[in-house]
């Protein structure tokens, strides 16, 4: 389970009952607005901020996959339509619709 709260993600494992922090975005001045797991077998974690920007996260590793930007508000929005279509809603009135296949 992913729970944004102020600027952290925290991460806790079912198997194990540990919360690990993910990322704290206070260190990049930003919020967390929204999260969404992917359908890639559930080591993938979408991240949306306040000032419009996605990321795409291993949260088995910890590790920043790629950072999506495009958006000029609050990214309130994410979802998978399939394990390589990720879609975020913003408060700019946009949805982006981006494949993972596609390079960056």
């Amino acid at each position: 389970m992913a729970v944004a709260l102020s600027s952290c993600v925290y991460i806790w494992s079912a198997s194990s009952s540990q919360v690990t922090k993910l990322h704290d975005y206070a260190e990049d001045d930003d919020l967390v607005a929204s999260v969404g797991w992917s359908r890639l077998g559930g080591n993938y974690l979408a991240t949306g901020t306040h000032t419009g920007i996605v990321h795409l996260w291993d949260t088995e590793t910890q590790k920043l996959i790629r950072t999506f930007e495009g958006h000029q508000g609050r990214v309130g929005a994410l979802s998978w339509s399939n394990s390589h279509i990720l879609s975020s809603g913003s408060k700019d009135k946009t949805i982006l619709n981006r494949d993972l296949r596609e390079k960056n």
